[in-house]
């Protein structure tokens, strides 16, 4: 009965065009018996019949399987052919709003930092006119700045001319020793007529008094005469004094702020000599023989290079 009801599957499969023609593949023994056989029973020939049988049924159905699993195949590539199109029609949807949603927030930040951008630049601008008018204020109290200093150096330049003339007359003696009580007159006298063979009377003496001088030295003596030729027939013995003296030394009274140049210029590496000569201030360059004038606002390395230029160009 199973054996029927295999055969009816087997072969309705097959009348519908699942299974091929199976047929030659059921063993044929074509070999010629040699040596007889024993002959089989009815029982025997029914169970290799069934066997056979069965062969053919497991071939058709791996055949069948072969095929409905290629089918399958198909209709699954389909469906995930059709599955992968509406996953991309959505993420493409989804994509274009989440794009429109970002140039809508771009659109709104950039319309803000806009508004920011243009406060900005007329802060900006209003910091350029400030910056402006500052600069503009800041000229011209430089140039008033400029203009008050150059008139405070000419006022000290006149100043200090105006005290260096009313010293003309005058000179100082270094070097005399100081005695308590002393007669200061009388040892300023004797002195300049020991060291300098030069008398002096006393209508041509103004005034003769000891001044502060340094430490531990005896004071120097300020003497004024009457005119510039009784200072000079003294001044001439400056020389003298200066050797045969024994320690004394004659000297023009002369301004701290001619002192001061006096002292930059001797300094001064490109200096051979500075000195003071009829209430001005004079050196003389190294390597040169012509004197230069100096005054107390000169800056002395802007002066040589000029004079220098002036020398090349005659």
């Amino acid at each position: 009965m199973a054996t029927n009801e295999g055969k009816s599957k087997y072969f309705s499969a097959k009348s519908k065009g699942v299974l091929g023609d199976k047929s030659e593949k059921i063993p044929r023994n074509t070999k010629k018996i040699e040596e007889p056989r024993a002959k089989r029973t009815n029982s025997e020939v029914s169970n290799s019949s069934i066997s056979d049988e069965l062969t053919v049924i497991m071939e058709d159905l791996q055949e069948i399987k072969s095929t409905l699993d290629e089918t399958t195949k198909k209709k699954d590539l389909t469906e995930v052919k059709n599955i992968m199109s509406e996953m991309i029609k959505e993420v493409k949807t989804e994509m274009q709003a989440r794009i429109q949603e970002i140039e809508e927030r771009n659109k709104k930040e950039h319309q803000k930092m806009q508004k920011e951008i243009d406060g900005l630049l007329r802060e900006n601008n209003t910091l350029k006119e400030k910056l402006m008018s500052t600069n503009k204020t800041l000229r011209e109290v430089t140039q008033m700045s400029n203009d008050a200093i150059e008139i405070a150096k000419d006022a000290q330049r006149k100043s200090n001319y105006n005290e260096q003339y009313s010293r003309k007359n005058n000179f100082l003696i270094h070097g005399v020793t100081e005695s308590p009580r002393e007669d200061t007159t009388e040892v300023a006298l004797s002195s300049l007529e020991d060291a300098a063979q030069v008398k002096l009377q006393d209508s041509e003496i103004v005034a003769i008094h000891r001044i502060p001088g340094k430490k531990d030295m005896p004071r120097p003596i300020h003497v004024k005469v009457k005119n510039s030729s009784v200072k000079a027939k003294v001044m001439r013995k400056r020389s003298h004094v200066k050797k045969n003296g024994k320690g004394l030394c004659l000297k023009d009274d002369v301004t701290k702020l001619n002192t001061a140049l006096i002292q930059r210029l001797n300094n001064h590496s490109s200096i051979q000599q500075g000195w003071y000569f009829n209430g001005s201030v004079y050196a003389c360059p190294m390597g040169g023989t012509r004197r230069l004038k100096f005054d107390i606002h000169d800056d002395i390395d802007d002066k040589l290079k000029k004079t220098r230029d002036r020398n090349i160009d005659d």
